[in-house]
């Protein structure tokens, strides 16, 4: 069954009565157990100590006073894909679109929960250089796998299966995307974010009627905070 929760009661798409929002969130609690009831392994406590988290924050907000273009995404949104991909088990995750490497960091922290990594792909050398250089300032480097060039092709190249992706580049992309990931690089069960689903849905939107119309694929809409939306697609074979 499809269900299309949203998360947001302040949304500039829509107004909820209080009664629809309560509904909507129960919805969002039962995909939440459903994150949890189809992941491998239960969720473990992240292995960092609360000096260590610190020490990031510390030095995030450093690199925030140096780059500002690193951190055009609101902390609730990475914080979405943190929390689903944490849910979620995950220990091999692929981050298509690595920008400034800000995602990378969040979707880093919850693979390395489960001794895993990140594999993110990035095409304007620019940028990935300089997100190699925030990883290395966060201690992070050595769990995420960085490549370089265009997606689309280095995708089918890939050797291993991952149980969380996050799209976050070219929209009209998406679908080539999908395609190529599903169902031969993606985990039973796996959870595929799409961001700016609000923003720029007329890009992805065949992707989006192609995964809500699969009979293996259950997906949901929500809000990360109020002016933009994910699209996520959960696989439910077992």
């Amino acid at each position: 069954m499809k269900t299309t929760p949203a998360l947001s009661p302040n949304s500039r798409h829509s107004k909820l009565p209080r009664r629809a929002f309560l509904g909507q969130t129960a919805m969002l609690g039962a995909a939440s157990a459903l994150l949890l009831a189809q992941s491998h392994q239960p969720v473990a406590a992240a292995r960092v100590s609360a000096a260590q988290r610190d020490q990031w924050e510390k030095i995030l907000r450093q690199l925030e006073a140096e780059d500002e273009s690193m951190f055009v995404v609101n902390r609730a949104e990475t914080a979405v894909a943190h929390l689903l991909a944490h849910l979620r088990g995950a220990r091999e995750i692929l981050e298509i679109g690595t920008a400034h490497g800000y995602w990378t960091f969040w979707l880093a922290l919850a693979a390395m929960s489960r001794g895993g990594r990140v594999t993110t792909i990035e095409i304007v050398p620019e940028r990935r250089a300089k997100a190699m250089q925030h990883w290395q300032a966060l201690g992070v480097s050595r769990h995420i796998t960085s490549l370089e060039g265009n997606a689309h092709q280095l995708v089918p190249t890939l050797k291993k299966n991952y149980d969380f992706v996050l799209l976050n580049a070219d929209k009209t992309g998406y679908l080539d995307y999908f395609r190529k990931l599903y169902p031969r690089k993606l985990k039973p069960g796996a959870l595929l974010l799409a961001y700016n689903y609000s923003a720029r849905l007329d890009p992805m939107k065949d992707f989006v009627e192609e995964a809500r119309a699969h009979p293996q694929l259950t997906t949901a809409v929500f809000h990360a905070v109020p002016d933009d939306v994910f699209f996520a697609a959960l696989d439910l074979r077992p």
